[in-house]
C-alpha cells in the first residue's frame, strides 16, 4: 500500500443487488495526543481457554524517518494496572504483539510475537494477529500472524523474537480498560499516521478467511459472509474508520451485545486522504 488515496476499493455485497461496498476513509492521528477509545464491553472480553480472538487493522505511518515509527502504539488493552493485550511497533520497526497473564509483563507471563518484516513508513500494511485460548499458554503455536496476507508463526520460523508464559495454564485478568487505538496507557509513543478498519473477532480465524479480509488490499464487507470468509457471527468490535460517519464518533457495526462505538480524542480525525485500498 503505497499510495493514498488510489481508488475506492468497491466490493459487491452480492452480485444480483449490487451494492457497493466501498473504503473511502481512514482516521489521521498526529503522533502528539491524537487516539481513538472504546469503552470496554463484556463481547471483548479476553477469553480464559474457552476459544481464541483475532485482531486485524490496517495501518500507514508518516514518521519522518522508519526509525521513528520504533514504540508506536496501535491498538491497546492495558495500562499501568490492567494488562491484557497490545500491539504495537518495536525498535527494529517490526510490529509486535502482546498479551498479558495475570496482570504482569514479565517475559515469563506474556506472550510476545515479533514477524520477521521491517516496515516501511508511508506504506499500508493489513496486520492480523490470532491467539487460541485453548492451547496450553507456554506454547507459542497459540499465536499466529498475517502481514499483508503472509502468514507468521514459530512453525515458519519467520519469527524474530518470541516468548511464551512459563506455566502453560495462566489467565489473563480481565479489566474494565478501554480499548485505545494510537495510543496505550501502558506507555509508548502515540501512532502517527492513519489506522483503517479495525476489526476484533472472539475466534480464531482460519488462514483462509484472514486472506480472503486482506483480499490483496480491498476491503470485504465483515458483517457478511463472502467467499472464504464465514465468521460474522465472530464479529465483536468493527469500526471502519470513517464510512458513514462524521465528527468525531466511528460507529461500532458489530451486532454484539453492547457493542461500543469509538470516540475519536484530541483532533484525531476521519481523512479522505488515506485509504487502505492501494496495493503493496
Amino acid at each position: 500500500m503505497s499510495v493514498l488515496g488510489l481508488g475506492t476499493g468497491l466490493i459487491y455485497r452480492n452480485v444480483f443487488g449490487k451494492i457497493p461496498y466501498a473504503n473511502e476513509k481512514s482516521v489521521l492521528f498526529d503522533g502528539t495526543d491524537d487516539y481513538g477509545e472504546v469503552t470496554n464491553y463484556s463481547a471483548i472480553a479476553t477469553p480464559q481457554g474457552s476459544s481464541g480472538m483475532t485482531w486485524s487493522m490496517w495501518v500507514y505511518s508518516t514518521r519522518s524517518t522508519s526509525t521513528d515509527m520504533r514504540t508506536d502504539r496501535v491498538l491497546s488493552k492495558s495500562s499501568l494496572t490492567n494488562k491484557e493485550w497490545v500491539i504495537t511497533v518495536g525498535g527494529g520497526q517490526r510490529f509486535r504483539f502482546f498479551i498479558y497473564f495475570g496482570n504482569s509483563t514479565s517475559s515469563g507471563d506474556r506472550y510476545r510475537f515479533v514477524p520477521q518484516l521491517v516496515l516501511a513508513k508511508d506504506t499500508w500494511y493489513h496486520a492480523v494477529f490470532t491467539w487460541d485460548s485453548t492451547v496450553d499458554t507456554d506454547d507459542m503455536a497459540a499465536i499466529n500472524g498475517y502481514i499483508n496476507g503472509t502468514k507468521y508463526n514459530s512453525t515458519i520460523g519467520n519469527i524474530s523474537l518470541q516468548e511464551s508464559e512459563s506455566t502453560g495454564s495462566a489467565t489473563v485478568t480481565p479489566s474494565s480498560q478501554p480499548i485505545e487505538i494510537g495510543k496505550s496507557s501502558f506507555g509508548g509513543h502515540l501512532w502517527q499516521g492513519y489506522i483503517d478498519e479495525v476489526s476484533i473477532f472472539n475466534t480464531v480465524l482460519s488462514d483462509a478467511a484472514v486472506t480472503e479480509m486482506y483480499n490483496s488490499g480491498t476491503p470485504i464487507d465483515l458483517t457478511e459472509d463472502t467467499g472464504n470468509y464465514t465468521n460474522s457471527s465472530n464479529l465483536v468490535g468493527y469500526w471502519r474508520m470513517g464510512e458513514q460517519d462524521t465528527g468525531t464518533t466511528i460507529t461500532n457495526l458489530s451486532s454484539a451485545a453492547g457493542a461500543e462505538d469509538m470516540t475519536l480524542e484530541n483532533g484525531a480525525a476521519i481523512s479522505a486522504s488515506g485509504v487502505a485500498t492501494s496495493l503493496p
